[in-house]
């Protein structure tokens, strides 16, 4: 049997359950197992000289890309293209959250200033409750409001779908201003930038990332950061710590995105606001 057949042997007898919620995906689930199952072969055939093969390959990929100063004003860049990716990039950058929760935000998520993602829109699917810092605020308040819908991105149910071509057009841009910049003039029509132009390979999780990165360095508490990204807590907590940390979450995400701004006024990024075209 190959790890892939095992795979679906597994997804088909294994289902989440309520008492576990960091199980998400039997699949997800399977492939950490089995990471696990490769590093101890490879500790047997290590000692031994012999262990369970059609594992070698297998690795538990862990990103480790935290975006630069730089890097940050260049996405606040003025955006020409996908004005939506452009705020769900901004969101995910002042609150840590996912772009899946970004780019699924409903109206009737937001009480105030404070943005609650229900579990069934979470990884882990425990509720995402989020204390909008005052930037975040001020750009959803000009963001229009389509009538029959509770999405605030996207047309259909499930959000913002656009991701790869977005992703592909946003870092074309950021090409592009950098090519610009170089040279110190407009690029021509058929003139398009050069390798060293693009910011180095990157994700939108990569944001979330920098986020967590960030707040610690900025000497916020390292459990309370993990709160502000909903990660997992331990049993004990999860069973007697009932405190909202809302004021505590704020403080920090506020910290945060003054630094943002002042990041991206200092460097002369001109910020635009992200009136979304009524069509």
């Amino acid at each position: 049997m190959t790890l892939g057949e095992a795979d679906d042997l597994f997804s088909s007898r294994v289902r989440p359950s309520p008492s576990n919620s960091r199980i998400t995906s039997a699949s997800a689930l399977f492939w950490r197992l089995a990471g696990c199952l490769a590093a101890l072969a490879g500790y047997c055939y290590a000692l031994t000289g012999s262990g369970v093969t059609g594992t070698e390959g297998y690795q538990v990929g862990r990103g480790k890309r935290v975006l630069s100063d730089g890097e940050l004003m260049s996405l606040w860049a003025p955006n020409k293209g996908d004005r939506e990716l452009d705020l769900i990039v901004r969101l995910c950058l002042w609150c840590g959250c996912r772009r899946g929760e970004a780019g699924g935000m409903r109206w009737s998520e937001r009480a105030g200033g404070v943005w609650t993602v229900p579990g069934e829109r979470t990884k882990n699917h425990r509720p995402l409750v989020v204390p909008l810092p005052r930037q975040a605020v001020e750009a959803l308040a000009d963001w229009p409001r389509f009538v029959g819908s509770d999405q605030l991105f996207g047309r259909g149910p499930g959000g913002y779908q656009a991701w790869s071509k977005g992703k592909e057009r946003l870092d074309h841009r950021i090409a592009c201003m950098h090519a610009e910049q170089r040279l110190g003039r407009k690029l021509h029509p058929d003139e398009e930038p050069e390798a060293g132009d693009h910011l180095a390979a990157w994700s939108l999780h990569d944001l979330r990332r920098t986020v967590q990165t960030r707040l610690i360095a900025f000497g916020s508490n390292r459990d309370l950061v993990n709160r502000i990204l909903n990660h997992a807590m331990g049993p004990i907590d999860e069973a007697y710590d009932h405190h909202t940390y809302l004021p505590e979450k704020l403080e920090a995400l506020q910290l945060w995105a003054d630094e943002i701004e002042r990041l991206t006024s200092a460097g002369g990024t001109r910020v635009v606001n992200l009136k979304r075209r009524r069509n």
